[in-house]
């Protein structure tokens, strides 16, 4: 039979110091829970304990001992010797972590066995289980994230810090993109930021974020994701290859180049061997997802993930949910993704035909398709919009030129809205700054 993992002697000292003292709870709030207490009655306690002081009551073993009396416990008594045996008060902390780490080890033991009895039954669907696994393993993970609070002085040095990087850095804060004036609006993708780029078919925004992520891994040096669910790698490396070299796309594909071409064509696809660049293919779900740039983070590093795109990510767990409930909880679970990361997430999206109703064919923030909550939850919202392929023509009556475009900024956190002109080369999907100013 299994030892249950717990440590009685920690979980008395706990409740009993903070009866002693209450203002000791303020600690052990930040480390603990009740979950932590393996003995039920201390379990019991401690739950009376948060309750009675959420409710501004008096905290002691008197209060506390009436609230367990109810629940069929003479607790006053075992309480007030808890309260004789708090020697080392000081020490609460240490006695806090111990439980955190007893209860992690309950928690592993289990899951190890739902687990097996998942897999040893023939009714459960194996990937059902695979995704039940990187979600609790994720939880279980959380309980081990014990980081001390940061105060306002600690907060006020990183500021500053970023203040003075940010002067060496020509302004940017946050992820260079390789467009400057994109940069110049953001100061680079901020860290944290759950960033929706949105837009109509044919509009390139596909095309625009393997721009942005050839040029943070290669120009930039730094470590890029970019997870694919609507074509495979290799496309997107013929892709990544025209943009890179400039040959057009429709020669990359078939393979008709320039004997010139093809003499360099090794020299020429050189950089884009870099480990920096993570095309990643192969998964689907948001499980899935969350795992590999987790354990990719936790193995390489990451500055910066893309998803291509948004509506395509398969929700396992909630099942026959709406599209609308499953994209809701898709973006509240990429911002929190990007959060705990610390890393740009860039989620492209579909937008819904609305736009196309109006005559200038400009997309709007209630284009979003399937959700009010991607609005809700990005920190920026931007649109990739292209006039000349809906031939429409300028205030002259002239047709739009195939190169011009635009990425519309509709949302944005931490500062204002432009509209971003950029240059476009249909040939090898490539976008670049326009040189002009920001609209």
């Amino acid at each position: 039979m299994t030892n249950i993992p717990f440590a009685p002697e920690a979980e008395s000292s706990v409740i009993g110091a903070i009866l002693v003292d209450r203002t000791i709870l303020n600690d052990c709030v930040d480390h603990i829970t009740d979950t932590s207490f393996h003995d039920q009655f201390n379990r019991h306690a401690y739950s009376s304990i948060i309750s009675i002081d959420r409710d501004g009551g008096k905290v002691d073993a008197l209060t506390v001992s009436q609230g367990m009396n109810d629940l069929g416990y003479d607790s006053f008594p075992r309480l007030v010797e808890m309260m004789g045996k708090s020697i080392d008060i000081g020490n609460i902390v240490s006695h806090c972590l111990i439980l955190r780490e007893k209860e992690i080890a309950r928690e592993q033991i289990s899951l190890a066995t739902e687990i097996q009895m998942r897999a040893l039954n023939p009714a459960v669907d194996p990937l059902e289980t695979s995704a039940y696994l990187s979600k609790e393993a994720q939880r279980i993970s959380e309980l081990s994230d014990i980081s001390k609070p940061r105060t306002n002085t600690d907060l006020l040095d990183e500021v500053k810090q970023k203040m003075i990087a940010s002067i060496g850095s020509g302004g940017i804060t946050g992820v260079p993109t390789g467009f400057d004036k994109i940069d110049s609006v953001y100061a680079g993708r901020q860290r944290s930021d759950l960033i929706i780029k949105a837009g109509r078919p044919g509009m390139g925004k596909t095309a625009q974020a393997l721009c942005e992520f050839l040029n943070i891994a290669v120009n930039g040096n730094m470590k890029a994701i970019f997870f694919s669910l609507e074509m495979g790698a290799e496309q997107l490396m013929q892709r990544l290859i025209s943009i890179h070299t400039e040959i057009p796309l429709k020669n990359i594909r078939t393979g008709d180049l320039w004997d010139s071409q093809w003499d360099q064509f090794d020299g020429l696809v050189e950089p884009l061997k870099t480990d920096n660049m993570m095309i990643v293919d192969d998964v689907y779900t948001l499980n899935g997802i969350r795992s590999r740039a987790r354990k990719i983070h936790q193995t390489q590093g990451v500055d910066i993930i893309f998803i291509d795109y948004l509506q395509l990510i398969e929700d396992s767990v909630k099942k026959g949910w709406s599209k609308e409930a499953m994209v809701s909880g898709i973006s509240r679970a990429l911002k929190m993704l990007a959060k705990q990361l610390d890393v740009p997430v860039i989620a492209l999206s579909q937008l819904s035909r609305k736009c196309e109703e109006r005559a200038d064919k400009k997309p709007m923030l209630s284009d979003l398709r399937d959700s009010g909550a991607l609005e809700q939850d990005a920190d920026v919202v931007e649109f990739m919009y292209r006039p000349s392929y809906y031939e429409l023509v300028d205030e002259e009556g002239m047709l739009v030129p195939e190169d011009v475009a635009y990425l519309l900024i509709e949302k944005h956190r931490h500062g204002a809205t432009y509209n971003v002109e950029l240059t476009f080369k249909p040939e090898c999907a490539k976008f670049e700054t326009k040189v002009s100013e920001i609209c």
